[in-house]
């Protein structure tokens, strides 16, 4: 019995220097980060510097999978068309002509590498493509007469493939009839998630859009962090409490392809005990609905009680549609977990790669309980609960540990490829 117990206060031991010494590593890192500085061990975070290895950057090991439509279970049933990126561009006049919508598309997003290029799963990576003909990657439909009829061919493009033997991205052209009533010219843009996140993909519409005068649109992100100044003191105590939340978290998204939807730590829950006899059809579905402001969401948001952001605006609203789509089967035992993307720039040290060859994928998914949101009585106290669900993500490291966790393949392949 006494040789059990100090065995087992050896493991408790050397279980606490790892998370100790861990902790540290990552503390130092986030104060790095968090100062604006990186150090020269994190350059090789999200994409790889273009002074490493020739030609465009590798695809991740994320991008990869994406690309071959296995990064779900095969029993969810996911069609290749849920890794494409859909975009609707509603026009207030008319549409720009075929010509002149070529002539952006040549000039301003066939730069970006992967837009010319095709991508290669056994090399993991991208063969540009000479001469390219935008023929096969821009399509003009016949008039839409319709808003109905409109809805509808939006819904067919979105359950056509992208063709791998080309340049992952397509433009519809879809003009209103000349005398059609509540229907706009429409421009429908899609890209597959390969290419990149919503983050780098600002980089394109930087490129391609401008303001209503012709100037250039720039972005900026008016929250950068300031730094965290702390006491000598209090550092180690932080440390350890971080490194302690960074297991915790990591620990939770590890288990969140085998935990049940009751708890975040499910431990006995089986798929099919999750999936409950349901199946999806693979079948993408579009929703449309009436377009509303900005200032609105920031309206509601100024005249939240409690701090709120404009994701949590939005966020209640989908759950307070589904809802009301749920009806009666919503009561006081409905539970609720949702998929939520967190994302981050990619990040690529002192030696940036070419400006046409930033594009990328840097984001991973973390859980998030609604329970409370979809059974809430009103649309502020949904509001309320779905702003405290979301901080409580905020709070923890469930986003950078997921980030980790996602991308440390993509990682472990771009060190392989260095050594």
């Amino acid at each position: 019995m006494l040789s059990s117990d100090y065995t087992y206060l050896l493991a408790i031991t050397i279980v606490t220097i790892v998370v100790a010494v861990v902790g540290k590593c990552l503390f130092d890192r986030a104060m790095r980060l968090r100062s604006g500085s990186r150090g020269d061990g994190w350059a090789l975070r999200g994409s790889l510097p273009s002074k490493i290895g020739f030609g465009p950057r590798p695809m991740t090991w994320m991008e990869k999978h994406m690309l071959q439509c296995d990064c779900f279970p095969k029993e969810a049933n996911l069609p290749p068309t849920c890794n494409v990126i859909n975009c609707a561009v509603l026009f207030k006049d008319s549409m720009p002509s075929r010509g002149a919508i070529e002539k952006v598309v040549g000039e301003k997003l066939l730069p970006f590498t992967r837009f010319s290029s095709v991508p290669d799963v056994e090399t993991h990576s991208w063969k540009p493509v000479d001469n390219i003909d935008l023929s096969d990657h821009i399509f003009t439909s016949e008039p839409m007469e319709s808003r109905g009829a409109l809805d509808d061919k939006i819904q067919e493009i979105i359950n056509q493939p992208l063709p791998t033997d080309r340049p992952l991205w397509r433009i519809h052209l879809l003009p209103a009839a000349k005398d059609a009533v509540g229907v706009k010219d429409c421009m429908f843009f899609r890209s597959h998630h390969t290419i990149g996140d919503g983050f780098s993909l600002v980089q394109v519409l930087e490129k391609t859009a401008t303001n209503l005068d012709g100037s250039a649109i720039t972005f900026t992100n008016p929250k950068e962090k300031k730094p965290i100044k702390l006491n000598p003191l209090a550092k180690p105590i932080y440390a350890v409490l971080y490194s302690l939340e960074w297991l915790r978290s990591a620990l939770a998204f590890a288990l969140q392809n085998t935990k049940c939807f009751e708890s975040e730590y499910g431990f006995n829950s089986s798929l099919a005990h999750r999936k409950g006899g349901l199946r999806y059809s693979g079948h993408r579905k579009s929703i449309c609905f009436e377009p509303f402001s900005l200032d609105y969401v920031k309206a509601i948001k100024n005249n939240s009680p409690k701090k709120a952001t404009v994701n949590d605006v939005l966020l209640g609203a989908m759950v307070g549609a589904m809802k009301r789509y749920g009806g009666d089967a919503v009561d006081e035992k409905t539970i609720m977990r949702m998929l939520i993307p967190v994302a981050a720039p990619l990040e690529f040290g002192a030696n940036p790669p070419a400006e046409g060859d930033r594009l990328g994928n840097n984001w991973s998914f973390c859980s998030v309980d609604l329970s409370s949101a979809i059974k809430s009585k009103d649309s502020v106290s949904r509001l309320l609960a779905t702003g405290a669900s979301m901080n409580r993500i905020k709070r923890s490291l469930l986003s950078p540990a997921s980030m980790f966790i996602t991308n440390k393949r993509s990682l472990r392949s771009k060190l392989r490829c260095i050594f």
